[in-house]
């Protein structure tokens, strides 16, 4: 994959095949497409950059420092699928629908960014997945609660782009605060946004999927707060984020035998702009939840989110995955 990689350049920008800190790295093989570490060479690769003659055992011995300016891949090393893909992000202009529109953007997608209310920081990051990417994309408005707001935000999304066929329902609403505090209000808005949302954008996307006899993907965002609670006083979220989990596996099931594809990610601690006022006060007391001692970047569970739009995802249907550094297993 050519993730996060500005138009021009290459996913090459690396340090070494060891940590930053200069110790192994358990992610050392991996492949970090934001010029963390290199992605996995084999010893072979390595002596024709090196352009020296050595052993296979010699090479995969040897830490290899490589220029951002090196120009060896041409090609993604694993192809998603995804160029000129319509996808539709709700609440794309921000926090994590901004890496998953930026993520969709490196591969080639074309990406429409929904906003309630926000045209300035949505055409600000159209504007950047443009200039970064080569992307097309588009700002669309819309309140996903409200079912003629929905309806129209396909609309302009389609005379912009091209007809949908993937979306992400990332949209949420979280109000906090003490169970007996909450008002029906606000619980019934964190259900409006959250659960009714994702029913109707998935809804208007699997009408035009199916009047057009066409595939697709539905990608929905969930929380692992649906499955362990909240001690913050997130009753209405909490609750509406488990919603989401059933609303993905019933419709699965339906739309199954027509191709389209319908699965969840479900997010543990992540920093976001949300969530960093509270998480830069005190980091350690939130690292030492998470089984992988340190809280999860948005692009990390972003790049779950896009890949779950590919087609390299086409025998999953009706999962919720879990993208929370081992909180699940507690």
């Amino acid at each position: 994959m050519n993730r996060r990689t500005p138009k021009g350049k290459v996913a090459m920008d690396c340090r070494s095949l060891k940590g930053e800190s200069g110790d192994e790295s358990p992610h050392s093989k991996g492949v970090n497409r934001r010029g963390g570490h290199c992605p996995f060479w084999t010893p072979l690769l390595l002596d024709a950059i090196l352009g020296e003659n050595r052993s296979r055992d010699q090479a995969s011995a040897n830490h290899v420092l490589c220029s951002a300016s090196c120009d060896l891949r041409k090609e993604p090393a694993l192809d998603l699928g995804l160029k000129d893909k319509v996808i539709l992000v709700t609440g794309g202009y921000r926090g994590l629908g901004k890496e998953i529109c930026r993520g969709l953007a490196a591969e080639g997608a074309k990406v429409a960014v929904n906003h309630r209310r926000s045209p300035d920081e949505a055409e600000a990051l159209v504007r950047q997945l443009r200039e970064a990417f080569g992307a097309e994309a588009a700002a669309v408005v819309g309140d996903v609660s409200r079912e003629a707001d929905v309806a129209a935000m396909f609309d302009e999304a389609e005379a912009r782009l091209g007809p949908v066929e993937g979306l992400v329902n990332n949209a949420a609403y979280c109000p906090v605060g003490p169970t007996v505090d909450l008002s029906v209000e606000e619980y019934q808005q964190a259900l409006n946004v959250n659960m009714t949302g994702t029913f109707l954008c998935s809804r208007e996307l699997v009408r035009r999927l199916l009047a057009a006899g066409r595939r697709g993907r539905i990608v929905n965002i969930s929380s692992q707060a649906a499955f362990r609670g909240s001690q913050s006083g997130k009753t209405a979220y909490d609750s509406s984020k488990m919603g989401i989990v059933g609303l993905t596996i019933s419709l699965a099931l339906e739309m199954a035998r027509h191709g389209i594809n319908v699965n969840c990610v479900a997010p543990g601690l992540m920093y976001t702009e949300m969530l960093a006022a509270a998480i830069d006060a005190d980091p350690e007391k939130y690292n030492r939840r998470v089984p992988l001692g340190r809280i999860g970047q948005a692009r990390e569970i972003a790049d779950v989110a896009v890949f779950l739009c590919s087609d390299r995802a086409s025998y999953m249907t009706g999962a919720t995955v879990d993208v929370s550094g081992g909180l699940a297993m507690h």
